[in-house]
């Protein structure tokens, strides 16, 4: 095994022009100011970030190998090998690693709330690879002191404040954007489900004021151009007891309860 994973290497680094290397590995290091919330999660969402990445192994052999030996290849063999197997060599960038660095820190101040957060990098070089650590100083994150809903139809906050138990902005938790985005989704589901069927997400505003790395949060319900959302009502509903396709309204009897329609041709049914 050891022979094939060295043969393997050889055979990769040729290929190699001047001053090109492989990219092995890219780290991320996290420094930061206590404890941070789901910071496993907060990794992987960074993860998706990094521009260029390593390519992935097979048996401890880099699938670019594979990429190389079956390149112009027209054999059965060399098709399922490229298919199956290759992956593009990863040649080194160092523009791709500066834009990973734009990349987290805009993330990091603007969906996070690490507003003082620093990124650095630091690059080791060998003779075919070179292995990225990403150095994250977040600082000091700020969090929700409260949350505040402002509406112009006072009816929709007293359906939204009587709802909060299941607010996705809770006092204390660090800002995080996306928790703005399924608190949108919360609200709109919450009022449509309570007759305001057309109200949308374009109708939620958030903004914030900051102090001592406190945000109170105020999210504004605007009414619709027309002045407000109208509230929908559930009118008459008709049952049909005994449908079948074929069937026309003409042909049946009906009984009305309450706003309860039953339309039927059998001459007995059964209301519970």
């Amino acid at each position: 095994m050891a022979n094939v994973i060295f043969f393997s290497s050889c055979q990769a680094t040729k290929f190699l022009k001047d001053g090109e290397k492989f990219l092995r590995s890219s780290n991320i290091i996290l420094k930061t100011n206590g404890r941070v919330q789901n910071k496993i999660l907060l990794k992987e969402e960074l993860n998706t970030l990094i521009k260029q990445k390593p390519r992935e192994s097979i048996l401890h052999v880099p699938r670019y190998w594979f990429y190389y030996v079956a390149k112009d290849k027209k054999s059965k063999l060399a098709r399922f090998a490229r298919k199956q197997f290759a992956q593009d060599p990863p040649i080194f960038n160092e523009n791709d690693v500066k834009e990973t660095v734009k990349a987290f820190e805009n993330f990091l101040r603007y969906k996070k709330g690490f507003f003082n957060v620093k990124v650095d990098y630091k690059i080791y070089e060998e003779k075919y690879v070179v292995d990225v650590d990403f150095i994250i100083h977040t600082g000091k994150r700020y969090v929700i002191k409260d949350v505040n809903f402002e509406c112009e139809d006072n009816k929709l906050c007293d359906i939204i404040k009587k709802d909060s138990i299941d607010s996705y902005l809770k006092p204390g938790d660090g800002l995080d954007y996306l928790n703005y985005d399924l608190e949108k989704i919360r609200i709109t589901n919450l009022l449509q489900n309570n007759s305001y069927a057309t109200f949308n997400q374009n109708a939620i505003e958030l903004y914030g004021d900051s102090a001592d790395y406190k945000t109170s949060l105020h999210i504004l319900i605007k009414n619709p151009p027309e002045d407000s959302f109208r509230i929908y009502k559930t009118g008459k509903i008709e049952i049909f007891t005994d449908y079948y396709p074929e069937q026309t309204v003409k042909s049946l009897k009906s009984d009305t309860i309450e706003n309860l329609v039953f339309y039927h041709e059998l001459p007995d049914y059964l209301i519970n």
